[in-house]
């Protein structure tokens, strides 16, 4: 957003600068000091600053407009709304107090009103901030969403009867126009045994979300299916819910907490997976913890990875170091649900977007492995897949 409307901050000030002539240092003191705070991301700063000045000189139309961008840039929409409004009165109108009060319409989700207003902005002549603000509620009003699918395989490392594996999956996520998204995704696996006399199986999972999506908050409910696979193991049923407050600050970009519940016919397991991402454009980082509780057993493990943004290019690594027993990732559509504990995991991937709306990418995983009576393995995992962008 900010990106978006970064040329009004142009105009605006120029507007400001050219439309009084005044021999006070301290009106264009104001506008300095505004400034620097905005360099600096202090957005009270400036308000306070731009305030101030105002106090000296009520109903001046350059002052007003330029409080009415930092409380924009500030995210405060509903202020900047009657702020530009009051500036679009002082002015009898001025087409850029108009483009800003037609913005804080749509960030305030009512484009109805902020498309009018820039319609009657254009009407009178072109604007590409106008422009772009039809565009977006435009694009509010039409499907979004993507399609994916993916072929992967993994080799077992002195594994005591896994020897490799080999899976095919698909999926896809929705969001009508509505603050309202919902997903769903097919996984099999084939499992071989080391042993050709021990038959191998397949495994199907099938996975469910649906929830409210806001600018700054979403909740969703996750469900997850396996049936067929491991004997010993057996089919299991997996629930779940999610937060995610995204935008908190420049650069704490999200907070999500995770919880689960799997029903096994032996056990059942519950899981709480919090976790903060942080981001310094283009790299960002992600730290979070998960716990479980399984009978009398609580399980703790930590894990931390980043992603880089190079052009049309991502990358990305981390890992997770501690126990996790049938741990279900229901927002990543998996379920982990071995016979042995995952000690520790290393992961990396690229993703290499081959137009606006098709990409591709590559994950590989190495896991640590631990059987109930102490035996050690390790299982490799390499992803290949792509995906569509509607």
């Amino acid at each position: 957003m900010r990106r978006t409307l970064s040329a009004l901050s142009c105009f605006v000030v120029v507007s400001c600068h050219g439309a009084h002539v005044r021999a006070d240092p301290d009106y264009y003191e104001a506008f300095e000091r505004a400034d620097k705070a905005l360099a600096s991301g202090a957005h009270d700063q400036a308000m306070r600053a731009i305030r101030t000045a105002l106090g000296k000189y009520p109903g001046d139309y350059a002052l007003t407009l330029k409080l009415a961008w930092v409380q924009f840039l500030a995210e405060h929409y509903a202020e900047a709304e009657r702020s530009y409004r009051t500036a679009s009165d002082l002015s009898d109108g001025s087409l850029d107090a108009r483009v800003g009060l037609g913005w804080s319409l749509i960030e305030q989700d009512r484009c109805d009103e902020g498309v009018r207003t820039l319609r009657g902005v254009l009407a009178e002549e072109s604007d590409e901030n106008a422009d772009h603000g039809l565009f977006v509620c435009a694009d509010r009003e039409r499907l979004h969403g993507s399609i994916w699918g993916a072929l992967g395989g993994s080799l077992y490392q002195a594994h005591p009867w896994l020897a490799r594996s080999g899976a095919a999956s698909v999926a896809f996520n929705l969001r009508p126009p509505a603050s309202f998204e919902f997903g769903g995704a097919y996984r099999i696996a084939r499992l071989a045994a080391t042993d050709m006399r021990i038959p191998g199986f397949t495994q199907h999972e099938a996975y469910l979300q649906a929830g409210y999506t806001g600018k700054h908050l979403d909740l969703g409910a996750l469900g997850g299916w396996v049936w067929g696979g491991d004997e010993v193991v057996g089919g299991s049923r997996h629930a779940g819910a999610s937060l995610r407050l995204k935008r908190i600050h420049e650069h704490l970009n999200e907070v999500l907490v995770e919880a689960y519940a799997s029903f096994y016919r032996d056990l059942w397991v519950i899981g709480l997976a919090p976790s903060a991402t942080l981001l310094f454009w283009p790299l960002s980082i992600t730290a979070g913890i998960s716990a479980q509780q399984f009978e009398a057993e609580t399980l703790v493990a930590a894990a931390l990875s980043s992603s880089l943004t190079l052009g049309s290019v991502s990358v990305w690594a981390g890992g997770k170091y501690g126990p996790e027993y049938r741990a279900a990732y229901l927002g990543q559509f998996a379920v982990f649900n071995a016979q042995e504990r995952s000690l520790w995991s290393i992961l990396a991937g690229m993703r290499l977007h081959t137009s606006a709306q098709t990409n591709l990418f590559v994950s590989y995983a190495l896991v640590r492995l631990e059987s109930s009576d102490g035996l050690k393995s390790a299982v490799h995992n390499l992803s290949l897949g792509t995906a569509f962008t509607l």
